[in-house]
Parts: structure tokens; C-alpha cells; sequence
């Protein structure tokens, strides 16, 4: 008797356990050829060169060199802004799997979410904002969406380095800061 009450008790922690859901990549609609788009683009660097298209409202003090088209508030440019907002509003909706203490949190160094520097698929929650410093390395490693939530700056320093492991791909990495974007020289 008492043996069948667990069993019926574990077989009911399972079915009423919240379900797990693993993060996923939103479409990105219009957006999906920008490699920039932005309401402002900063650029005081000469040499940049972007591959896929730029989209902005106020330009650049030097201009890069564009693979792409560049759309100044155009047709393209506006349907493009509202696909972006809504892949964000997806991003934004979907569960951390790991949240890091409230503060800046350089991704290179921190060792709470696990070995240093590297990353597994998931959705990382960051109360602040975040960097690659010092010349760092990040690895993500396996296959899946990784979605870095900021609430804050994304900054890398110069030569840092995001290596993609065991089946990741650039396609399904999402990078959600709520401030400013910097990237550093020769940043990857």
C-alpha cells in the first residue's frame, strides 16, 4: 500500500511539473538581411566593414563600407524596424534559464553560471549590463539558441572573441541590451 502511494505520488509530480521549454529563435521578417539597424549608427572608425545591410535615421560620422544596401527611413527600412520588434518582444517573453546577480557581468570572467567563459544553449538574464573584457574569449558550445538578456550595455573590448563549439551557430544567437552597443576593435 504504501509502495503504490509514492509511485502514484511520483507518477503526479511529473504530470503537474511546470514543463521545461528550451529557448527558441524568432523570425526575424524583413530584418533577417540587416547586419545594422538602428534609429542612430556611431561609427568613428574608418576601415569598418559591415556584411548585410544598414538601416538607420541618423548616420555616421565615417562611413563604412556596406556589403549590402543601406536604407536611410525608407519602405524597407520602417517593415524592417517593426519585424525587429517583434523578434524582440519574443526574446524578451521567453524564460531564463539563468540569471546572473543584479550588477555588470562580464562574460569572460564569471564563473556563477558555470566554467568560466563558457556557454551552453539557454537564455541568460542579466540585471545589468554586460562585456567581453579584456581581450577575452567566450565559447558557446552545442547546439540550440543562446539569448543574452540585458538590461543595460553590451560592451566588448577590443580583440575579444565569441567562438561557436559543437554545433553552434551565429544564427541562433540573440544579444537583447536595453542601452548602448559597443564594439571594440577587431572584436569577433
Amino acid at each position: 500500500f504504501k509502495k503504490s502511494r509514492f509511485v502514484s505520488l511520483v507518477i503526479a509530480l511529473f504530470l503537474t511539473a511546470p514543463p521545461i521549454f528550451a529557448a527558441t529563435s524568432p523570425s526575424l521578417g524583413q530584418a533577417d538581411s540587416f547586419s545594422i539597424l538602428s534609429s542612430s549608427y556611431v561609427n568613428t572608425a574608418s576601415g569598418t566593414t559591415i556584411n548585410g545591410d544598414l538601416g538607420y535615421t541618423t548616420p555616421p560620422v565615417v562611413a563604412p563600407t556596406v556589403n549590402g544596401t543601406t536604407h536611410v527611413v525608407d519602405v524597407v527600412y520602417n517593415q524592417a524596424g517593426i519585424d525587429q520588434g517583434t523578434a524582440l518582444t519574443n526574446l524578451n517573453n521567453q524564460p531564463c534559464t539563468t540569471t546572473f546577480s543584479p550588477g555588470p557581468i562580464d562574460l569572460g570572467t564569471d564563473t556563477t553560471h558555470g566554467p568560466v567563459g563558457q556557454y551552453t544553449p539557454g537564455v541568460y538574464c542579466i540585471d545589468g549590463a554586460a562585456s567581453i573584457g579584456g581581450g577575452s574569449t567566450i565559447t558557446l558550445t552545442g547546439s540550440g539558441t543562446y539569448i543574452f538578456r540585458m538590461d543595460g550595455a553590451l560592451t566588448t573590448s577590443a580583440n575579444s572573441v565569441v567562438v561557436l563549439a559543437g554545433g553552434a551557430s551565429a544564427c541562433n544567437i540573440w544579444w537583447t541590451p536595453t542601452a548602448a552597443t559597443t564594439l571594440g576593435a577587431n572584436s569577433t
